[in-house]
């Protein structure tokens, strides 16, 4: 156990494709009762996250893109994914 409940949370972690420490915190969240969405370049997340999060490779630099890609409740807060008022918060 993890000590932390995002049960019924969103959250969208971008640049969790591969098998880093992103990816790591995409599980994370999962682990704690989060609907997880991740984003990367790839065309499919590693190996051991395949069929575990839903998977979008977006423009990152286009916002209206981003905003409709965490259904237009994202909170932006650089260098962190967490909740904002139930819905997705873009790193």
């Amino acid at each position: 156990m993890n000590g932390f409940d995002f049960s019924g949370q969103h959250v969208l972690v971008i640049g969790a494709s591969r098998q880093g420490f992103v990816a790591a915190i995409a599980r994370a969240f999962k682990s704690a009762g989060a609907k997880v969405a991740i984003t990367g370049e790839e065309v499919a997340p590693a190996p051991r996250d395949q069929g575990q999060f839903a998977y979008h490779k977006p423009d990152v630099t286009d916002l209206a893109a981003m905003r409709g890609l965490a259904g237009g409740k994202a909170g932006f807060i650089t260098g962190a994914c967490i909740p904002v008022d139930g819905g997705y918060s873009i790193a």
